[in-house]
C-alpha cells in the first residue's frame, strides 16, 4: 500500500509539471501572438498626406500678422482641452494622457509612482515678410519618476504628422 501511494504521488507530481508546463507553452505563445499584433501594428501605418521641406508638419499663412496666427493656435489647443503656453516665438500645447493612452505610456515610460503622463508639442512662429510660417518642432510624451527624473519620449508617427498639418492647414481659414 505505501509502495502504491507512493507510485500515486510520483504520477500526480509528474502530471502537475506537465500541466505546468502546458500553461507555460500556452503563456508564451500568447505573449508571442499578443506581440506581433502590436508589431503588425506599428508597421503598418498611414502614408504621409503632405511632405514638407522639413519633414515636419509646416505652413506659410500668406498675407497674416504673427500674432494673430498665434492666437489662432493658442486658441485651437484651448479648445482642445489644452494647456498653452507663449514665448516670444514658440506656442506650446501641453495634455495630460489620460485612459488607454496614459496607462500605455506609463507603462513605456514610468511606473505606477510616476506622475501622469503629458504630451507636449511645440510650434515656432515666425514672420517673413507679410506671410507667417508654422512648424511644429518638436511633440514628446513625459512623466516624473518618484526621485524627481523626467523620463521624456519624442513623438513622431505619421498619424500624428497628417493630424498636426490638418491642423496647421487649417490656420489658413
Amino acid at each position: 500500500m505505501i509502495r502504491t501511494t507512493g507510485v500515486a504521488v510520483l504520477r500526480a507530481t509528474m502530471l502537475a509539471k506537465h500541466e505546468h508546463s502546458c500553461m507555460n507553452y500556452r503563456l508564451s505563445t500568447i505573449s508571442a501572438i499578443t506581440t506581433f499584433a502590436l508589431l503588425a501594428g506599428c508597421a503598418s501605418q498611414p502614408p504621409i498626406n503632405k511632405s514638407t521641406v522639413s519633414g515636419k508638419p509646416e505652413v506659410l499663412v500668406r498675407e497674416s500678422a504673427a500674432s494673430a496666427i498665434k492666437a489662432k493656435l493658442l486658441e485651437n489647443c484651448a479648445m482642445r482641452g489644452m494647456q498653452v503656453e507663449e514665448q516670444q516665438s514658440t506656442v506650446s500645447c501641453t495634455k495630460t494622457l489620460d485612459g488607454t493612452a496614459g496607462i500605455a505610456a506609463q507603462m513605456m515610460l514610468g511606473n505606477s509612482y510616476s506622475t501622469t503622463p503629458t504630451q507636449r508639442t511645440t510650434f515656432l512662429v515666425t514672420q517673413r515678410g507679410t506671410d507667417t510660417f508654422v512648424m511644429m518642432t518638436s511633440s514628446a510624451i513625459s512623466t516624473q519618476m518618484p526621485g524627481g527624473q523626467v523620463k521624456s519620449q519624442e513623438v513622431s508617427n505619421n498619424r500624428l504628422i497628417n493630424e498636426v498639418q490638418t491642423f496647421l492647414d487649417n490656420l489658413q481659414n
